[in-house]
């Protein structure tokens, strides 16, 4: 998962189960849908949330980088306001901190924010790489947000 800021606009790259969140007005939100097994059988009405949390295939990723000479990147936009955090992370992170946790931790400064999430994580296990990386928007007052939400113009 990578990001890319411009004015007031988040823009989203995804492949695989890494994921991209926003923490605004202390409401955390997933800006990223996995590529995975699990997620597939979640959108068939098969598996819930909760079932697709601890299932024996949950690590099965269905899209990735290196496995074939082209992969299909999932490509969002999303407008963001002043005072938005973000959070691109890992399976090491989510699948340990529950989501309240990572919402209560993106209050602090993003360098503090993303401390504390890995020491959650390695706390309740750390039994698989823990990646975060944290930001805080910051805008000028001219850019007012745009009327749309995650749609991407290619």
């Amino acid at each position: 998962v990578c990001t890319v800021v411009r004015n007031d606009q988040l823009y989203v790259a995804h492949v695989g189960d890494s994921r991209a969140y926003r923490l605004r007005g202390g409401a955390l939100q997933l800006l990223t849908q996995d590529h995975s097994w699990v997620q597939t059988q979640i959108m068939l009405g098969v598996l819930t949330e909760e079932e697709a949390r601890t299932h024996s295939k949950r690590h099965i990723v269905t899209r990735s980088l290196g496995l074939a000479p082209t992969v299909e990147v999932e490509l969002t936009r999303h407008a963001l306001r002043h005072g938005d955090r973000l959070l691109l992370c890992s399976d090491g992170l989510y699948d340990l901190v529950p989501d309240a946790e990572i919402a209560a931790a993106l209050t602090l400064p993003p360098s503090e924010a993303c401390t504390e999430l890995i020491r959650r994580a390695n706390e309740a296990g750390g039994s698989d790489n823990i990646t975060v990386a944290g930001a805080g928007i910051s805008l000028p007052d001219e850019l007012a947000e745009t009327p749309f939400d995650n749609a991407f113009d290619a």
